[in-house]
């Protein structure tokens, strides 16, 4: 679905590192109005002009599933990315104490939530996808749902993974949780390349390990420990994403270090 009131004023400059050196690479395919413009100066991929959120949000839950579905090959995929992520966090910051309370923005089925419940955390996932919460509800866990409860603790440890590459404004998305302790991260490890071939859907930032950090720190955040890692291709074929797709996943891992790049920050 299109709409043509999605686009904000145009930026005329890199909006990190404020270089006006930047390069024009293609039109959005998901968004036909922007376009896909790259900083060689600090490595960052960007919509110009960027889409507004309310819109962006109505577009997620018009068209980002419908090239999707959910089966046990899905949550397998899902399960094995959630333990490698787990184990970064615990291998970054310790093993955490029982009370320690986690937060996971757009948990998708939540998988990392049913991991942590079996490790004995209280943990609860959010996502904007009914067909995701629906499916994860009957077969993962029932701390999942649309919106944050009303009654539920201030978390200790709030993970977004491969979300902010959806917020147009990633500064005030993350500012709201400012109270949080620590920020698990993991975005899709992009170069101008992977921003010029066909990007996955409706991700209007591409980010190399050095865009990731700059954009962070301007947020106010100080990265505690970042890597990248390469996500085996049979992850990506097991579930039923076009072949198109997975050719861009292929075709990333040269790209740079690996396919994602994985990170924990803390407030300055």
């Amino acid at each position: 679905m299109y709409f043509p009131k999605l686009f904000r004023k145009k930026m005329d400059s890199c909006p990190i590192c404020k270089s006006k050196d930047v390069m024009r690479l293609k039109n959005h395919e998901d968004f036909p109005l922007s376009t896909i413009f790259w900083c060689p100066n600090c490595e960052y991929g960007f919509c110009n002009p960027m889409p507004d959120t309310t819109k962006l949000k109505q577009y997620y839950q018009s068209s980002y599933r419908n090239n999707d579905s959910f089966s046990e090959a899905v949550a397998i995929s899902r399960l094995t990315r959630a333990h490698a992520q787990l184990q970064f966090i615990e291998e970054t910051l310790g093993q955490q104490t029982k009370d320690t309370v986690f937060l996971d923005i757009g948990c998708g089925i939540g998988a990392v939530i049913h991991l942590l419940e079996k490790k004995g955390y209280y943990a609860f996932g959010v996502d904007e996808d009914p067909l995701a919460i629906d499916w994860g509800k009957k077969n993962l866990t029932t701390n999942i749902g649309h919106e944050v409860p009303p009654d539920f603790r201030k978390p200790d440890i709030l993970l977004f993974s491969h979300v902010i590459e959806h917020f147009p404004d990633i500064t005030a998305a993350l500012k709201k949780w400012k109270r949080t302790r620590y920020l698990f991260i993991e975005v899709p490890h992009a170069n101008k390349d992977v921003a010029l071939s066909k990007p996955p859907v409706s991700h209007v930032h591409f980010f190399t390990p050095q865009s990731l950090c700059y954009v962070l720190e301007a947020a106010g955040l100080h990265i505690r420990a970042m890597n990248t890692y390469g996500i085996p291709m049979t992850d990506y074929l097991a579930n039923t994403l076009s072949k198109q797709k997975h050719e861009y996943f292929g075709d990333i891992r040269p790209a740079g270090d690996g396919t994602v790049i994985r990170l924990i920050a803390e407030w300055k």
